[in-house]
C-alpha cells in the first residue's frame, strides 16, 4: 500500500500500471491512456473496475465505444 501524501506527480504518469495490485485501500485509481482489453480481454469495448482501479480507455479511436463513468454513482455509460 502506498501513502498518499508521499507521492510525487511524476508517480502517476510516467510507468506502467500494475491493474493487479491495489495502491490506495480507500481510493481508487482512476486511468486512461492503456486499452482495457489489453488490461483483460474480457473488458473490449468496456470500463475496467477491479482493485480500486478504474481504466477509462475502451479503445474508442479503433470503433469501440466510448467509456464514461461517474465518479458519484459509478454508473457506466457508453456512446457508440
Amino acid at each position: 500500500m502506498q501513502n498518499l501524501d508521499l507521492c510525487q506527480f511524476n508517480d502517476f504518469i510516467i510507468g506502467k500500471i500494475e491493474y493487479d495490485k491495489i495502491y490506495f485501500e480507500d481510493k481508487f485509481f482512476v486511468s486512461g491512456h492503456t486499452p482495457t482489453e489489453l488490461i483483460d480481454k474480457a473488458y473490449k469495448g468496456r470500463i475496467y473496475r477491479k482493485n480500486n482501479h478504474i481504466a477509462i480507455d475502451c479503445s474508442a479511436a479503433f470503433g469501440n465505444p466510448l467509456g464514461c463513468i461517474c465518479l458519484d454513482t459509478f454508473e457506466e455509460f457508453y456512446v457508440p
